[in-house]
């Protein structure tokens, strides 16, 4: 009767994680298998990497096998009632996910911390009406929190209400969440993105995303290839710059094994958090040596299609008359700008569409003043939708004022991204010095990115970010300055009328040839879903042989991650 017993307990176990496995692959959209353990396999200690701070000599941050991130001091031991499965590789989709989450955790914070008034920060809490109320009425006390209207300490560990969309384009939310950005001398051609040096996610604490040093930095840092770029507009600089948006479906690389570590963490809670499950606990953890050995699933790289770039990089006549004309347009939307005493006739060359604007120097919204043309031309773009009416400014057209500047040939300033020389590292070192009692402190001595030959950095200003209280190593390598790998550059194109009207190719320079490029193929306007390989610009050996006729193909190209992918095991962990 025992042994029934026992039979039927087993088989009620067997069956429920069954259903439970069955939720787990749903949730992550694949199957599990079970791990199973080839104890006659041994490792090949040749494939067993370790890898060291890319910040901090000597400081080791994790290991990898044959390509894949590895934990080589997990010792937990398995319970005889859980199973351990392992999934396919995390894609660049699933750990930008992981990503988004901790943005959108972090604005949250800022919006919550950020509102004066009480009930508005509320409002973001997953409280019951109850609560609601009950923190509403709570009295102010002057000695805490913002403006003197603190939240209670109960709220302050409250989790977020998810089901409150948040919009980054919310002008009521915008000034609480300016400090997620870049800052506008940062930006790329004025486009806002979140600062990635900002982002992170604290180990071990759930809820807590903040500014603080003790945080684990969790955002890629796509530009270290210097070795594959040979030149600034080549296949793998635009692979570098395009990172977050290409390749979506394949395997994470480019970051470190922390952030491989916290995003198991991640996936745990929400996990558990998901299934809600009584008697187990959903464990994500990287794998061991010997369960990536019973289990091989090798990625070696990706592959690059072939790409045959003549038409793109062909430029007929009608074509550079269109960016010609383009650039002309510009020149002379400038100078009345500049020389128009209305002010706001000259305000309806600019792209405003509103009586206001944000500023961020007061962090709040502001009336927008014509009088003000400087701040207002840094701040708006040019209204190209809106053709110019030349009598209002007192010409007839274009060419009378092309005959009063003398203009031979028109000046086309652009900016591009230097992902190459963006790629090369600095150093940070430890050193160590004595202390007033006695005792050895550890420190971070700095030493600064590459020279040119010319005394000009050209690598980067280093700064760490995360700690090294225990030389966890949690630094990664990051830019105190990413406008310096934002280039101006400029060429000296022909007025449109000594340009030729037909679709043979256009005789001009390589550096025209560039800007055109970058006037055309804008890589700040890249959608997902558009093809990459339009923003890789020729040399300028490559260039001649299109002046010449010739066709140019890229044949097809297999590399290899320069970085470890990773896999989790997934655990059901017995409650107690």
């Amino acid at each position: 009767m025992k042994l029934l017993l026992l039979v039927l307990l087993l088989t009620a176990t067997v069956y429920g994680q069954d259903k439970i496995i069955k939720k787990l692959e749903k949730e992550l959209n694949q199957s599990l298998p079970v791990l199973v353990y080839e104890n006659s396999i041994q490792p090949d200690n040749q494939k067993l990497k370790t890898i060291y701070s890319r910040t901090i000599d000597s400081v080791i941050i994790g290991h990898s096998y044959a390509g894949e991130f590895v934990n080589v001091s997990n010792t937990d031991q398995r319970t005889p009632f859980s199973n351990a499965y392992l999934t396919d590789f995390v894609s660049k989709n699933d750990f930008f996910l992981f990503r988004s989450w901790i943005i959108d955790s972090m604005a949250r914070d800022c919006i919550i911390y950020g509102f004066r008034d009480r009930e508005d920060r509320i409002e973001w809490l997953d409280l019951s009406k109850e609560e609601k109320k009950r923190f509403k009425k709570a009295k102010r006390n002057p000695q805490h929190g913002i403006h003197g209207d603190y939240i209670p300490f109960e709220l302050e560990h409250s989790n977020y209400d998810w089901s409150k969309k948040l919009d980054y384009n919310d002008p009521e939310l915008i000034p609480l969440l300016i400090d997620l950005y870049l800052t506008p001398q940062e930006r790329f051609r004025g486009n806002k993105s979140i600062d990635y040096r900002k982002i992170g996610f604290q180990l071990g604490a759930t809820g807590v995303h903040n500014f603080d040093a003790s945080r684990v930095p969790i955002f890629v840092d796509a530009h270290y290839s210097e070795d594959a770029t040979v030149h600034f507009f080549d296949q793998f600089a635009v692979m570098s710059i395009l990172n977050d948006f290409i390749y979506l479906d394949h395997p994470i690389t480019k970051i470190e094994p922390f952030m491989a570590s916290a995003y198991c963490l991640w996936k745990s809670e929400q996990l558990n958090k998901q299934l809600d499950l009584d008697k187990f606990e959903v464990k994500c953890r990287l794998p061991k040596v010997e369960e990536v050995l019973s289990n091989p699933n090798y990625f070696q790289g990706e592959s690059i299609e072939i790409y045959d770039h003549t038409k793109e990089w062909q430029i007929t006549n009608n074509e550079f008359r269109e960016f010609s004309e383009y650039t002309l347009d510009s020149v002379c939307r400038e100078y009345l700008y500049i020389n128009t005493d209305d002010h706001k006739l000259a305000l309806e060359l600019l792209q405003t569409e509103a009586s206001y604007f944000f500023s961020e120097s007061y962090s709040e919204y502001l009336t927008l003043d014509p009088s003000d043309r400087d701040f207002n031309r840094m701040k708006f773009h040019w209204n190209v939708n809106k053709e110019i009416n030349w009598r209002k400014y007192g010409y007839s057209g274009p060419d009378s004022l092309v005959r009063l500047l003398g203009l031979d040939s028109i000046l086309f300033q652009y900016q591009w991204l230097n992902a190459k020389s963006q790629s090369i590292n600095g150093e940070l070192k430890i050193h160590q010095v004595m202390g007033a009692g006695g005792q050895l402190i550890s420190g971070l001595e700095l030493i600064l990115g590459k020279m040119d030959p010319f005394g000009n950095m050209i690598g980067k200003d280093l700064t760490l970010d995360g700690w090294i209280g225990t030389k966890s190593g949690y630094g990664t390598r990051s830019h105190s300055n990413l406008r310096r790998f934002i280039i101006s550059d400029y060429a000296f194109i022909p007025q449109p009328k000594n340009i030729s009207s037909d679709d043979s190719i256009a005789d001009i320079t390589y550096e025209q040839a560039l800007a055109y490029y970058n006037w055309k193929f804008r890589i700040d306007k890249f959608q997902e879903g558009d093809d990459w390989q339009q923003f890789v610009f020729p040399t300028e050996e490559e260039f001649e042989r299109i002046k010449r006729g010739e066709s140019i193909v890229h044949p097809a190209e297999e590399i290899e991650y320069d970085s470890p992918v990773f896999r989790m095991v997934v655990e059901l962990i017995p409650k107690n």
